[in-house]
């Protein structure tokens, strides 16, 4: 039986952050969807002024400048890298929901992957804990990618949730090496073997320069972020929790002293009267009246 944290739990039961059915999705079925939305969506805008647009907004571009405009190049369809690039932070996580639109094995194999590792991660780490593996995957690998663009001095353009999937691929191969996949639904491997060889595949084109379109530097990004993630995410992520419920114990412990303030006054009001009251008190029950009239709104 999977090990899921009591946040994790007590989350759903309140409804979460959305309320209603959603809030009982899962971050993998999140990020299924929104996958699959954004490459329906690149589909219908192929080809137009607001496709060329959207992809300038959310493919992750070098900052610099390099040519003149942003447009598709007329013989290839290859994205030309533009003016300075101002959406560079955000596009480091929404890169990671576009794909290539020439065919669907780019998306299918993605999702296939993160299907087959993504739901057992986060019944390990919690929702939270996933989405925080995923997207810093997917922000390691464009940082690895610009790092090359910089140092090689030519920009240029990535699409795609690989650098993310390959975080989960590593990690689980890290957590659960024996475990085995049917590659091709046939020929089961272990998948700590699987890994290595996507791992080193990728390496050895980036060494031969025969990546072949492919960001293999995301790749390699995303895969030692997992490596990374097994040394100190548990660390990280304990942080961050902790810290959450310093503070949520901290809003109980100040309810719960403005509940008592509230007891011994309208203790006091009981025995003496209203006018008994001093300034800081009637400030004190003006201040809670305004508030309880904001909550029932």
């Amino acid at each position: 039986m999977a090990f899921r944290p009591n946040w994790y739990d007590d989350r759903t039961r309140r409804g979460g952050a959305f309320g209603g059915p959603l809030a009982t999705w899962t971050a993998f079925r999140w990020i299924l969807t929104l996958n699959i939305a954004a490459f329906l969506l690149q589909l219908v805008l192929e080809g137009s002024a607001t496709g060329q647009q959207f992809m300038g907004f959310f493919a992750l571009r070098a900052w610099w400048p390099h040519a003149s405009g942003f447009a598709l190049d007329p013989r290839t369809g290859d994205l030309l890298q533009g003016e300075f690039n101002w959406l560079f932070a955000p596009q480091l996580v929404t890169y990671a929901f576009l794909h290539d639109t020439h065919g669907f094995w780019h998306i299918l194999w993605n999702m296939l992957f993160l299907g087959f590792f993504g739901p057992a991660l986060e019944d390990e780490l919690g929702k939270r804990g996933f989405l925080r593996l995923y997207f810093g995957g997917a922000i390691v690998g464009g940082l690895v990618q610009w790092a090359w663009w910089a140092a090689t001095g030519s920009p240029g353009v990535v699409i795609g949730a690989s650098g993310a999937v390959y975080t989960v691929l590593v990690l689980y191969a890290l957590k659960w090496p024996h475990r085995l996949v049917y590659v091709w639904f046939v020929l089961p491997v272990p998948i700590w073997l699987l890994a290595v060889l996507r791992v080193a595949g990728d390496a050895l084109d980036l060494w031969r320069g025969s990546s072949d379109g492919t960001a293999v530097l995301v790749h390699l990004g995303g895969a030692a972020f997992g490596l990374l993630w097994l040394k100190g995410g548990s660390v990280f992520t304990a942080a961050l929790d902790r810290r959450r419920r310093d503070k949520a114990m901290k809003g109980f412990q100040e309810e719960a002293s403005t509940r008592r303030e509230m007891d011994r006054i309208l203790g006091k009001i009981q025995a003496s009267g209203l006018a008994s009251l001093d300034t800081r008190e009637r400030a004190f029950l003006d201040r809670r009246s305004r508030e309880l009239r904001k909550d029932a709104r």
